[in-house]
């Protein structure tokens, strides 16, 4: 497994997750525009969809991390069987 792998996704480390994403989100988009402030963003952003984004963003952060930790469960599994098979 990679060393960055995160054993578990409390509350406060997906909150900063999700608040990390979403900036890079529309700081990708200024940069590949041009704009140098995030002031427009800020004041456009609607608080109910910019929650709702974020909760997706978690979802699918809880869903990566269970796919990433069952893959690599099922491939440890796999070897340990080919290791005893070929002995």
């Amino acid at each position: 497994m990679s060393e960055n792998y995160i054993k578990s996704l409390p509350a406060d480390v997906l909150d900063t997750l999700t608040e990390r994403a979403l900036d890079k989100a529309f700081r990708h988009v200024q940069d590949e525009i041009g704009v140098e402030s995030g002031d427009f963003a800020q004041a456009w952003a609607d608080p109910n969809l910019v929650e709702a984004f974020k909760e997706w963003l978690k979802s699918y952060a809880k869903a990566e991390r269970k796919f990433y930790v069952d893959s690599n469960v099922q491939n440890l599994r796999t070897s340990y069987v080919k290791k005893e098979i070929s002995q």
